[in-house]
């Protein structure tokens, strides 16, 4: 039992990830796991791999987003959690605690694991635990960054093994920013993500805990200004905006996730929060569990006659070793034909991802890419025919690279004091990728280059107050046969 109070976030998320694995047994002994109402992708191997153990993680963390916003001392919230009283919770919250009655009441070892988890987080003082998480995140969604730090110690084998890593909101805040800008400027959409045209249609293919969807929701209510600012919010809101944003990710925990951070963090705003108990499936999230670079049918349903807009932080998995099937293969031959090299590197997941936000493009015709990714990819020599093949493909490029990899730093190896925007050794660069619809008047396409040195901390307040229309570019002229998208003499 826990005695004092955990005031700190390392030591509350070890000792929930402890009682992953009971509470995953528990729930398999109590004749199921959670409801779901998240939409399977047919290719869901998320879905497939431990599913029990997800659903644990689903629920460990749903009861301390209800400990976050019970509005009551610390013994209630037990009492009321332990009684299985959960009635009172929103719905997407009332949905994920509904089977603690069943545990509870059907196991005595299922209501011992419940109340050690229980006991643990009615004795966390979450002031300074959230502020630990918020600080430590460089995010004003505490509960977020807690997800992807439980999520990370619940199996890190995994996380490790696909190469996941959360993203700071600084960087959020960069793309959705220049995301808007680009829809305004070069594909002149009146309103950008404000926009009220129903074809705009917002997907992030590897979401996570939805950083990036709950980062776009707020630019889009800040940006509702003016006299009919009210209004406009209104209407975005009750009829557009779950219509227009979509998550994909493997992890069914992940979809659960997101589902309750988006009611948590939207619970103030009338037009968005849900609090009836008739929670039809229109008044959900749209959230896709599975994997983005198989499920074709599913994927052109999301996009069919919709101007795409796809944002994130794909997998840094190396070989991409979980994403081996045919049709992602087939695309990847556009990056690979005509290269005599024997090791080629283009096998990565954040290359497959890039392939696939190409592709989807392409089929529509116009739209706007923004990811950011290991930059390999801006001056490797066997990536020069994927070079050559975004730059066939868009109109308008823009490489902002972040650096960070010590291996590369000095160029007689002495000490630059340059760090990595996330806890990885390999360099980092923001792609951002437009294609206007439009008959190209030039031969090749306007591919522009910018790059941050320093503090991780330096970084992230360039990239706090900026964006695509404030960052100072180099135009680059890559040309055969290596199309760098980086400054360098090609001749």
């Amino acid at each position: 039992m826990v005695g004092e109070s955990i005031v700190r976030l390392e030591p509350l998320v070890r000792s929930m990830a402890v009682l992953l694995d009971p509470l995953a047994q528990t729930l398999c002994a109590s004749d199921g796991g959670l409801e779901r109402e998240t939409r399977v992708l047919s290719h869901a191997a998320g879905a497939s791999e431990s599913l029990p153990r997800q659903d644990a993680l689903l629920l460990a963390f749903g009861l301390f987003v209800a400990r976050c916003q019970a509005g009551e001392s610390a013994s209630k919230y037990a009492q009321r959690v332990l009684s299985a009283d959960v009635a009172s919770a929103r719905p997407r919250l009332r949905e994920t605690l509904s089977p603690l009655r069943r545990i509870v009441q059907r196991s005595t070892e299922g209501e011992s694991v419940v109340r050690e988890l229980v006991t643990l987080l009615a004795h966390t003082d979450l002031t300074p635990v959230l502020k630990e998480a918020s600080e430590a995140g460089c995010t004003e969604y505490p509960l977020v960054y807690f997800f992807e730090v439980l999520l990370a110690e619940s199996d890190a084998r995994l996380r490790r093994g696909r190469g996941v890593y959360f993203t700071p909101q600084p960087l959020v805040q960069y793309m959705v920013r220049s995301v808007d800008a680009l829809l305004r400027r070069a594909l002149s959409l009146e309103g950008g993500l404000n926009s009220t045209d129903p074809k705009l249609r917002v997907v992030d293919p590897a979401c996570g805990s939805g950083a990036f969807l709950l980062d776009i929701l707020k630019f889009v209510r800040l940006s509702c200004t003016g006299p009919s600012g009210a209004s406009r919010w209104r209407h975005l809101a009750s009829h557009v905006l779950r219509e227009r944003l979509a998550g994909i990710d493997l992890m069914p925990a992940c979809c659960g996730a997101i589902q309750l951070l988006l009611e948590h963090e939207t619970a103030g705003d009338s037009c968005l929060s849900i609090d009836n108990d008739d929670v039809t499936g229109e008044q959900r999230w749209e959230m896709h569990c599975g994997n983005a670079l198989e499920d074709n049918a599913v994927i052109e349903s999301i996009f069919e006659d919709r101007i795409p807009v796809i944002v994130g932080n794909p997998p840094y998995a190396n070989f991409g070793r979980r994403n081996r099937t045919g049709w992602i293969l087939e695309q990847l031959k556009e990056y690979k034909s005509r290269l005599n090299e024997r090791k080629l590197n283009l096998d990565d997941d954040f290359i497959k991802f890039l392939r696939w936000a190409q592709f989807w493009v392409e089929q529509a015709g116009c739209g706007v890419v923004a990811m950011v990714t290991n930059s390999t990819y801006l001056a490797g020599l066997t990536h020069r025919r994927m070079r050559a093949s975004l730059a066939r493909t868009f109109d308008e490029i823009y490489i902002l690279d972040l650096h960070g990899n010590p291996k590369m730093q000095g160029p007689g190896g002495e000490h630059v004091a340059d760090q990595n925007v996330f806890p990885i050794q390999q360099g980092v660069a923001i792609g951002m990728f437009v294609k206007r619809g439009l008959s190209r008047t030039a031969d090749s396409p306007s591919v522009f280059y910018s790059q941050l040195r320093g503090s991780r901390g330096d970084k992230f307040d360039t990239l706090s107050n900026s964006d695509v229309c404030r960052t100072k570019w180099t135009r680059l002229k890559p040309v055969d046969p290596y199309h760098f998208f980086v400054p360098r003499d090609e001749e």
